[in-house]
């Protein structure tokens, strides 16, 4: 049993992935130019929530010109509250661009599994996202893009590195156990 324990942890990788969050906030009606849309199925209690891992390591490039780095992207997740898109069933492109010295980079997600099927999330002085089902289920949660700032509508990012030795004390722990048992049934 231990063998297996101490082979399990040598062949545990060494590297951790980096893992980007993302909650945006409700979908919501907005006024102004181009207001965001809330049909079909999407309601206010609709938001879009997922998230990527890019390798140990790994920097998306910052550009000005914004180039993607989807090819950096080991695996993602996002949802709409109605559909799930992966990289099974769907075509992501990633790009984070810096705009200007001192200033937070842009994110600009675009996830679809058909022309009028899909979620976009993207920051640019305020986040405005959208899920798309088809051509009668649009939601949207539209900042200030085309209206007024309000700051009521960010999504949040976060951003985990898994700790791979954090198995050790599990590891460490279960082999207690295994050596306490042993040494009791030898000494009962």
């Amino acid at each position: 049993m231990l063998a297996f324990l101490a082979l399990l942890l040598l062949t545990a990788p060494a590297q951790a992935d980096t893992i980007y969050t993302y909650t945006g906030d409700y979908f919501a009606e907005r006024g102004g130019p181009v207001p965001s849309h809330l049909q079909g199925v999407y309601t206010t209690a609709d938001r879009i929530t997922g998230s990527f891992t890019v390798a140990d390591g790994f920097l998306p490039d910052l550009g000005q010109a914004g180039r993607p780095f989807t090819d950096g992207v080991l695996t993602y997740s996002f949802s709409d509250g109605h559909q799930t898109l992966t990289k099974a069933n769907s075509t992501g492109m990633f790009f984070l661009t810096l705009a200007a010295p001192d200033v937070e980079p842009l994110w600009f997600i675009t996830i679809t599994s058909a022309p009028s099927t899909g979620i976009s999330l993207y920051y640019n002085r305020e986040r405005s996202d959208f899920g798309i089902l088809d051509a009668e289920n649009f939601g949207g949660n539209s900042g200030c893009v085309y209206g007024v700032c309000d700051g009521s509508h960010l999504g949040t990012w976060t951003v985990s590195v898994p700790e791979p030795m954090s198995l050790l004390p599990a590891v460490a722990g279960l082999g207690g156990v295994v050596l306490l048992r042993r040494f009791r049934l030898e000494h009962d």
